[in-house]
């Protein structure tokens, strides 16, 4: 992100009509609740990153008590195609009110772990045996976890479910950062 900071600068492309800003990249701890947006704040300002009670919203009271319009990186990430393909193409993908893309993280006892970045509305089904092609042990899947540390475990017979935020809310489980972590059969779940 320095890099690119670099190059906009000596391209003269933080140049507004009248005005010119600077872009500065502030680094925090990198920690999983700092992807929400009053946590970030809070980290950026130098403060443990904990999620504030909302309003007043970061748009009205944000970074050092100055209005904030804050987003994280895989916000981010989407402008590029939105601003190259317009907003309808990337509304295209997804369902319901979630829409556009979502980088899926497959990990725990999975043949194929990895980053997956599909649709919302693609099934856990989809994600774990199609493309984690199922356990590294060779043993058949109990459950995951979806949405990470605050998420719910979906045992095998709910994965038609669809990826997506209303719909996974609905199920108990939730989106959370898309991590999704197998457990094979034979894990002792209560350890």
């Amino acid at each position: 992100m320095g890099k690119a900071v670099e190059i906009w600068q000596n391209a003269d492309l933080l140049a507004g009509s009248d005005k010119t800003f600077d872009i500065i990249i502030r680094k925090g701890a990198g920690a999983y609740i700092c992807g929400e947006e009053t946590s970030m704040l809070e980290s950026i300002e130098g403060k443990r990153g904990q999620v504030k009670v909302k309003p007043p919203l970061p748009a009205i009271e944000g970074l050092f008590a100055m209005p904030t319009i804050i987003n994280n990186v895989l916000t981010l990430a989407s402008v590029p195609t939105i601003m190259d393909k317009g907003a309808e193409y990337y509304r295209d993908f997804g369902q319901g009110r979630s829409r556009g893309t979502q980088p899926f993280q497959l990990g725990g006892d999975i043949k194929r772990g990895g980053l997956v970045e599909k649709a919302f509305g693609i099934s856990l089904r989809e994600l774990v045996e199609g493309f984690g092609n199922g356990t590294h042990s060779g043993k058949a899947v109990r459950t995951v976890q979806a949405g990470g540390p605050l998420g719910a475990y979906i045992p095998s017979s709910g994965f038609d479910v669809e990826m997506d935020y209303e719909t996974l809310i609905e199920a108990g489980a939730m989106l959370g950062h898309g991590g999704i972590v197998v457990f094979g059969e034979g894990v002792d779940m209560a350890k």
